[in-house]
C-alpha cells in the first residue's frame, strides 16, 4: 500500500517522510527524517501513537488538552503509520482502536508530564 503526500507547492505526490521512489515496507528507524518544526521525530508516518485516553465525543465547548471519557472500551490512537494513506498520517488525527489487540504498525511514545 503506497501512503502519498502532496509538499507544498509540489504537483507531484511522494510517500510520508520518505525520499522520492522510496516505498515504505516497514517502520524506519528512530528518528532516521528530519525533525518537524517542535524538534520532534516520527511523530506522523512511521508508527501510530497509542494513547492513555478513553475515546469518545469531546464536548464541543472551548478546550486545551482534552482527555475525552474517563473510562471506556476503546482507546485513542493518533499519527498514523508507514502502513496508512495519507488522510490518516497527521498528529492531529485521532481514532480508536481496541487496546486488548496488537498491531504491526503500532508503537506508543514516552512522555514526562509536567
Amino acid at each position: 500500500m503506497e501512503k502519498l503526500r502532496a509538499r507544498k507547492g509540489e504537483k507531484n505526490p511522494l510517500p510520508i517522510g520518505m525520499p522520492p521512489k522510496a516505498i515504505p515496507v516497514a517502520p524506519e528507524k528512530i528518528a532516521a527524517y528530519a525533525s518537524n518544526g517542535y524538534g520532534l521525530y516520527d511523530m506522523a508516518g512511521n508508527v501510530c501513537n497509542r494513547c492513555w485516553d478513553w475515546y469518545g465525543a469531546y464536548s464541543s465547548d472551548s478546550q486545551t488538552d482534552p482527555h475525552g471519557p474517563s473510562a471506556g472500551s476503546l482507546r485513542v490512537m493518533r499519527g498514523g503509520s508507514w502502513y496508512n494513506h495519507a488522510d490518516i498520517s497527521r498528529c492531529a488525527n485521532r481514532y480508536p482502536y481496541n487496546p486488548a489487540f496488537d498491531y504491526f504498525d503500532v508503537g506508543f511514545r514516552c512522555v514526562r508530564g509536567h
